[in-house]
Formats: structure tokens, C-alpha cells, sequence
């Protein structure tokens, strides 16, 4: 074969294509690597046809105010992180969720930290003693836990305006500080 021959150049073609496409085959695969899939984040938008919808239910404050989960939603996206003063993730856990709370309650989202094994007053001293201005509920009898099937603290379930759960996360995110806000940011912008 010379440079004058068609075939040659053919022959250059192909294999200048099929280097090109073993190129972006490979960028293509780096990419997916270091992107990690939104399904596999801590807080992960569910699919719409995986959201479950949840029924009204009320719990109370520690010092006995109602709480309405139909009225809550009715506001705005809220976010529920289940919890007790004896779990250390969940001791661990609070404080970066009362400074997300700051950060998006402009936004029309609203926490909660519910607590099914403490006492009310319990409750009520530990946020203090922490310094914690995440509003506090009592589910005792715990019937929301059972209902949500909670069985191991922590847990964040983050509830969109029509009372379904659009995100969960079971225990502690080390990450949460980055992890919660994209799920939020991204609650906030589709209006879920």
C-alpha cells in the first residue's frame, strides 16, 4: 500500500474513528466514576413512582402544642429527623441539622426533630442545653415511628408539599452539611 492508495487512507479512516470512539468511550466511563448517581447519594430524590404518600398525623411539642403534618406541608417541603438523647450519631446529627434549618427556612422549609423515647421534659432541656432552635415533637406513643417503620435512629425523611416522602436517609451522613442541601435545593426548585 502507498500514500497515493485509497486503501491506505480507508485504512487510516477506520482506525483514526475507532481510536476516537475507544477515546470517548473511556471519558465516558471516568465520568460516570467520579459522578456518582444521584440513587446512590445520601438524601436521593425518590423516583415519582417510588414516593410513598403519607395520611395526616399529629404529634405534639414538648410543651403540648399540636403538630399537623397536613398543616406543616401545607407551608412548605418539611423535613423530619427521628432521634433520642441517647444515640450519639443522633447527638452528632443535630447540631448540622439546626444550622441547615437556618439556611432554609427562607426557603419555606421546615424541620422537626421528633423524639418517640424521652420524655418531653428531657426533650425540652436537651435543645436548651444545646442550643438548639430546631423545633422539637414528642410521638408517644410512638404510632408515627411504627407507621414509618422506624426502627433504628437516625432518621431523616424529607416530606414534599402533597405529604409524600421524597427523601430518606437511615442513619448519620457524615456529609450531611452537603448531602441534605442539594436534596433541598433541588425539593425547593421542582416544588415537590
Amino acid at each position: 500500500m502507498t500514500l497515493k492508495s485509497p486503501k491506505f487512507w480507508l485504512t487510516v479512516l477506520l482506525l483514526a474513528g475507532a481510536l476516537w470512539m475507544i477515546a470517548d468511550i473511556g471519558r465516558s466511563m471516568s465520568s460516570m466514576a467520579t459522578e456518582p448517581a444521584d440513587a446512590d447519594r445520601p438524601f436521593a430524590i425518590l423516583p415519582a413512582d417510588q414516593r410513598v404518600q403519607l395520611p395526616d398525623f399529629a404529634m405534639k411539642t414538648p410543651d403540648g402544642a399540636p403538630f399537623s403534618l397536613a398543616d406543616a406541608v401545607a407551608k412548605g417541603p418539611v423535613v423530619l429527623d427521628f432521634w433520642a438523647t441517647y444515640c450519639g450519631p443522633c447527638r452528632l446529627e443535630l447540631p448540622e441539622l439546626d444550622k441547615i434549618r437556618q439556611q432554609y427556612e427562607s426557603k419555606g422549609v421546615q424541620f422537626y426533630a421528633v423524639n418517640s423515647n424521652d420524655e418531653p421534659s428531657v426533650v425540652q432541656q436537651y435543645a436548651a442545653e444545646m442550643k438548639l432552635g430546631l423545633p422539637m415533637l414528642i410521638d408517644q406513643p410512638p404510632i408515627v415511628s411504627a407507621a414509618l417503620e422506624i426502627n433504628a435512629i437516625p432518621v431523616t425523611i424529607i416530606i414534599g408539599r402533597n405529604r409524600t416522602i421524597v427523601a430518606k436517609l437511615v442513619g448519620y451522613d457524615q456529609n450531611m452539611k452537603e448531602d441534605l442541601p442539594l436534596a433541598l435545593d433541588k425539593v425547593v426548585a421542582d416544588n415537590l
